[in-house]
């Protein structure tokens, strides 16, 4: 058995749930499978409901969104050997969670590298970057700026200042 490649596909779903949820990378890190409900599918798109428990929240707020991601959550599911409502989402194949070190860490690197994202090293993108991704691409899908802070659990001002317009096209011309 290959833990390694195991724990590279948990660390997949980590960045496809980011991308597509617009949680905090600490947020994801304590998320657990009690925090998740499987809500329903629109478009061919599977829907969750997320309640990011306020002692993991920058804000310190309990709060409850749907978002699209549903399909990563269940992959997730169903490669983990922990599952209970009590496990967190994202933990290795050995039951830990996984460091910093190792989401900032070479996997990522080995990820930019490969997918060929031009200066991603000096435009400093990271995990955290997804985030914004996640908000970039909410706006060029229609959400006011109201519901995406409210998903994000930040202020429509903080939405405001992470949102650049030259990004809003690439994304618009890319879906």
């Amino acid at each position: 058995y290959d833990w390694e490649q195991h724990n590279k596909q948990i660390l997949r779903h980590f960045y496809l749930i980011a991308a597509n949820t617009g949680l905090r990378t600490r947020e994801l890190r304590h998320l657990k499978w009690s925090d998740i409900e499987f809500y329903g599918i629109a478009n061919g798109k599977q829907y969750v409901r997320i309640s990011v428990r306020g002692e993991t929240s920058k804000s310190n707020k309990d709060r409850t969104f749907i978002t699209r991601g549903g399909e990563y959550f269940r992959r997730l599911r169903k490669i983990s050997n922990f599952t209970k409502q009590d496990d967190y989402v994202i933990q290795t194949e050995e039951g830990k969670r996984f460091s910093k070190r190792i989401l900032y860490g070479n996997h990522w690197n080995t990820i930019m590298n490969n997918i060929g994202i031009p200066n991603w090293k000096e435009r400093k993108l990271e995990p955290y970057s997804l985030r914004h991704f996640y908000i970039t691409t909410a706006v060029t899908q229609g959400l006011s700026f109201e519901e995406i802070a409210m998903h994000c659990g930040t202020s429509i001002k903080q939405i405001e200042n992470t949102i650049n317009p030259a990004e809003i096209f690439l994304v618009a011309d890319s879906t």
